[in-house]
């Protein structure tokens, strides 16, 4: 990595702290499958991230992860995307996965009861 690139990279991680960590985790765990672009602009309210210390602060997080325990990671990179890798062990990750879970479920229901309202309405009209 060349030192600007590398200044503009830490610069940009200066004020970043276990809240923010913590908030980053949980986004990224509820938002699966984003790339670092997306994660940084859909987390720009919280932290302004630019990709590049975005992408290195998650290298950094897995390669150290003792370092982070419970507060944010690890993450899994598949093509480009990230993912929260999850210890079903661990109570409260569980309750997330189940509360995403059920979230899920009821949107799918909603989804169906609108679709299911849109070909009513589609039938009225013709």
């Amino acid at each position: 990595m060349d030192s600007s690139k590398e200044k503009i990279i830490f610069s940009n991680l200066t004020n970043i702290n276990d809240n923010i960590l913590r908030d980053l985790d949980s986004f990224i765990f509820t938002n699966p499958g984003l790339s670092y672009q997306e994660c940084s602009e859909g987390f720009k309210d919280k932290f302004n991230f630019n990709v590049d210390a975005l992408e290195f602060l998650i290298n950094q997080i897995n390669k150290h992860p003792n370092s982070f325990y419970e507060v944010i990671g690890p993450f899994k990179i598949k093509n480009n995307k990230i993912y929260k890798k999850m210890n079903l062990e661990d109570k409260y990750e569980r309750t997330q996965l189940f509360s995403l879970i059920s979230e899920n479920s009821y949107l799918k229901k909603i989804i169906e009861e609108k679709d299911k309202e849109i070909n009513r309405l589609q039938k009225m009209i013709k």
